[in-house]
């Protein structure tokens, strides 16, 4: 686990935690990870590239006017939708519809208020790996 790049608006340290917490609970699934996700807020925060590896996973602040475009996976929506998704209970990666909260995920990914944009196995492990 590396922490890269901060900028001054950005919440890196924390999906940083979030990451490192996940590859320590659940080391199969971070061995696995391999491409890049971008999750971009609708705030003024910087946006989080996270970069996974053969050898370390990489977290760093993205300036929000330098956008790349080689994302694997790009997230979109506000910090609390986002925050939202990362702490429902899953089922094959996928916020679990049997509770209020499952529930609530999974309208704002349908509606759009959280868009989930690539390679879609990718976007499930990594919800799986960085689920509260």
């Amino acid at each position: 686990m590396r922490l890269g790049h901060l900028e001054p608006d950005g919440i890196a340290p924390s999906v940083f935690v979030m990451a490192e917490r996940g590859a320590a609970l659940r080391p199969e699934i971070a061995r696995a990870l391999v491409g890049v996700v971008e999750i971009r807020f609708n705030q003024s925060f910087a946006h989080v590239r996270i970069t996974f590896g053969s050898d370390a996973i990489d977290v760093e602040d993205r300036a929000r006017d330098g956008l790349e475009k080689d994302a694997d996976v790009v997230i979109k929506g506000s910090l609390s939708d986002i925050v939202g998704l990362l702490s429902v209970p899953l089922i094959g990666g996928v916020p679990r519809p049997t509770g209020a909260r499952g529930r609530r995920a999974l309208a704002n990914v349908t509606s759009g208020r959280v868009r989930i944009e690539g390679d879609r196995r990718l976007a499930r492990r990594l919800l799986t790996l960085l689920r509260v």
